[in-house]
């Protein structure tokens, strides 16, 4: 075997345990975030809405999460029966609608990240600072690579 051929290999053996390890973490979000009755979906919609910040546009939403817009609004119509969210109409545009997370959508924010934090800390505690970081400017050049 030559070095290309075991170079693929590696990097192979990289992208499989890449997908593997995003799968194994979605999984116990998801698992998490029903024994609290959230959609992992809906559970990332709320923390986009938390993380793009109060008052923001829908569309602005949707591009961040890469979600069309007709499906934010379907979600947006549960959080809004869950009281999670609020949304008004845009005073400055009436063709936009802006999102705010009510008084119970930050509790429920702050709970998820409390959760999300245990799971993280579980997984990740055999880890020392050093190696997080390093793991961490890898995936951030493969993703700026890529997007």
């Amino acid at each position: 075997m030559d070095s290309f051929d075991a170079k693929n290999i590696s990097l192979r053996n990289l992208a499989a345990n890449i997908l593997f390890s995003g799968t194994v973490l979605r999984s116990l979000e998801k698992q998490a975030f029903s024994e609290i009755g959230l959609d992992p979906t809906v559970a990332s919609c709320l923390f986009w809405i938390a993380q793009v910040g109060d008052g923001a546009r829908q569309i602005d939403i949707a591009t961040q999460i890469g979600m069309t817009a007709p499906s934010l609004v379907r979600i947006i119509d549960l959080l809004e029966e869950l009281q999670l969210v609020h949304r008004a109409v845009d005073e400055t545009n009436r063709r936009a609608n802006r999102i705010w997370l009510t008084a119970e959508g930050e509790r429920m924010v702050v709970r998820m990240r409390t959760i999300l934090d245990s799971i993280h800390q579980s997984l990740f505690d055999e880890f020392d600072a050093r190696e997080i970081e390093a793991a961490n400017h890898f995936l951030q050049k493969l993703i700026d690579k890529v997007v």
